[in-house]
């Protein structure tokens, strides 16, 4: 047997690999729960689990630290010892930095004591989805925030917190070093969320980047995000609120109290549907530094399009517009869209799937955005805002510039 080889077992079909991130790379093979894929990505059966234990003695002890590598574990039907490898393991083992557990049965005990595993080790992401989490866990879970000395993100997807159990992670979020929540379904409702927002108005947490989509949080609730933004308006930075049923006052005041510092934001399947909500977005494009906008289904048209054009061509950060699942659009309207929007601007990306265009216009929209981020686009920003030579000039100026020259000022701008 080769130095270093760990011997087969009986029973286990796969060989485990952990590959470092460094520029010299060295492979080590071992079994079972040490293996690893070239993206870092552990996954286990719960066959590989019970197998674990015969191979205690050939772990990672004499391997270095290794670096983004997940625990991922979906399907099983967990027994408390199985709870109790889990947190061995990532208390054991500092290679663990995100654990997810999704779809599978457990009870109430079960539940608490894999809240509990966040606290052990490195863990510095966690995502607990379709675990049936309620209010009854959430103690469990405020209590892991709050001990818990690296966790950054905290994803509770498709769970059953309620407004009861929100009361809980608002208190975990106090002072504690978690900066991303993601809650999208957790049957919140407007006063699901409050208290939340509560205490990030208050400015006691962390948090840059929040999620509360699919919770049907009304207008009332957009009205206690929008106060949120406006009390910590350079804090947070990625917000979601798709699927809320949120009626156009709504998103007027969400839109109206972006602040400065949000770069994503998206607003998808709500209600965008009064001249007053669709003025407040282009007047927040064109005041903001968002980077990311999501505007799916939200039933836009090639008149509303085109009004969005108005604040999209001020939109300096503006990188990536989501527009899927828009039915209304013609290839008509998107090439109105394209000519307000003018030359040049920031916009790299446009998603348009399931809209109405033609794969044609959609094919188009991509070469064009392409060319907006040339190096001549970029020379010409700098032409436009400066006013001092008229466009027609402004065009002839460039034809007669050598290439060598447009591609290095372009690059530099950019």
């Amino acid at each position: 047997m080769v130095d270093g080889e760990v011997p087969e077992v009986p029973g286990a079909k796969f060989k485990f690999k952990f590959q470092r991130t460094h520029t010299h790379t060295h492979t080590h093979t071992h079994t079972l729960l040490d293996r690893c894929t070239e993206a870092h990505k552990l996954t286990l059966s719960k066959k590989m689990m019970q197998l674990r234990q015969q191979l205690s003695q050939n772990a990672l002890e004499d391997c270095p630290v290794w670096q983004n590598q997940r625990l991922e574990i979906a399907g099983e039907a967990f027994s408390d010892g199985d709870i109790d490898l889990i947190a061995e393991a990532v208390s054991k083992y500092k290679v663990i930095r995100t654990l997810k557990v999704a779809m599978c049965r457990v009870t109430e005990d079960q539940r608490r004591n894999l809240m509990g595993i966040i606290k052990h080790g490195d863990l510095s992401s966690a995502q607990f989805a379709y675990l049936g989490i309620n209010e009854k866990t959430a103690p469990s879970i405020a209590a892991a925030m709050q001990e818990s000395l690296h966790l950054k993100r905290l994803e509770l997807p498709f769970n059953e917190l309620g407004p009861q159990g929100a009361v809980w992670i608002a208190n975990g979020l106090r002072d504690s070093g978690v900066t991303e929540l993601l809650l999208m379904k957790n049957n919140l409702g407007a006063s699901g969320i409050a208290p939340i927002c509560e205490v990030i108005s208050t400015g006691q947490t962390s948090i840059r980047y929040l999620d509360f989509s699919r919770n049907d949080i009304g207008e009332e609730g957009a009205f206690r995000v929008a106060a949120m933004l406006e009390k910590v308006p350079d804090q947070i930075r990625n917000l979601e609120l798709d699927n809320n049923q949120i009626l156009p006052l709504g998103i007027e005041a969400i839109c109206s109290s972006v602040g400065p510092r949000l770069e994503y934001l998206s607003i998808s399947g709500n209600f965008l549907t009064s001249q007053a909500s669709i003025q407040a977005l282009v007047e927040m494009l064109k005041s903001s530094s968002l980077e990311k906008l999501g505007l799916n289904l939200l039933g836009i048209d090639d008149d509303v399009l085109l009004q969005i054009a108005e604040g999209v061509k001020s939109a300096h950060h503006l990188k990536h517009l989501k527009l899927n699942d828009n039915f209304k659009i013609t290839d008509r309207g998107m090439y109105e869209f394209l000519k307000e929007i003018g030359y040049p601007v920031a916009l790299e990306r446009m998603d348009l799937h399931q809209s109405g265009i033609t794969s044609i216009c959609e094919k188009f929209v991509k070469e064009y955005l392409k060319v907006l981020q040339s190096e001549s686009a970029k020379l010409m920003t700098v032409l436009v805002s400066s006013r001092v030579i008229p466009r027609i000039g402004q065009a002839t100026l460039l034809r007669l510039l050598p290439v060598e020259l447009i591609r290095s000022v372009g690059a530099c701008l950019a």
